[in-house]
């Protein structure tokens, strides 16, 4: 699945959470959620969707980057 890594972000900065404490809340590493965030990991496992959704509060549409961003 492919994750919008700006959309992530704003849901991060919104939760007033760090990258660090994103990454505990996910069980993921900072690195994991910097390189998410930046685009430069932009897909990433079902598991590893389904734990920011739930780390964050949010739903699959709050972070999926769909195709209609995608080719505007």
């Amino acid at each position: 699945m492919e994750i919008d890594g700006p959309k992530l972000r704003r849901l991060r900065e919104r939760a007033l959470m760090t990258q660090t404490e994103l990454a505990a809340a996910a069980q993921l590493s900072q690195g994991r959620i910097s390189q998410i965030e930046t685009g430069a990991q932009p897909v990433v496992p079902i598991r590893t969707m389904r734990d920011l959704i739930a780390a964050l509060g949010c739903t699959l549409d709050d972070i999926e980057r769909n195709e209609e961003e995608i080719c505007s």
